[in-house]
Formats: structure tokens, sequence, C-alpha cells
């Protein structure tokens, strides 16, 4: 999770503490003007830097060869 790209989240960026219900977990739609949480650090980030707990924003417009994002899904 963290030392090759930052971990684009579809969480919106606010404040700790974190909660839930505060609507930083709701669907924007196609808004460009929000704030995504993008977790763990990249290539381009000192060592120190390379942690699973670092957090920081990122535009959901934002083109980076140091964003990056993970697939999941559900296993029956």
């Amino acid at each position: 999770m963290s030392g090759n790209v930052w971990e684009w989240t579809s969480s919106l960026y606010a404040d700790y503490p974190y909660d839930a219900s505060d609507g930083r977990e709701r669907d924007t739609g196609n808004s460009t003007d929000v704030w995504r949480v993008a977790r763990g650090g990249s290539f381009l980030n000192l060592a120190s830097h390379l942690h699973a707990a670092n957090r920081n924003k990122a535009s959901t417009v934002d083109v980076k060869n140091y964003f990056g994002f993970r697939c999941v899904r559900d296993v029956e």
C-alpha cells in the first residue's frame, strides 16, 4: 500500500477525527471540484513518509504517474 504510488480513495478529504456519517463517504456524482483522500505515499516521497497511515488530499482531476487506485470485488 505504500512505496509505489499514492492510493487514491473514494473518501472525501476532511479533517480528523473520521466519522463516516459526516458526509465524507457520499457519492458526489461527476463533480470535479472535490478532494479525495490519498494514502500511502509514492516513489517520490522520502522513505520516512512511506507508510499506510500517511494521508494527503488529491484532486479528482489530477493525473500524475504517482497516483493509483486499487480494484476490489466481493468474493462469494
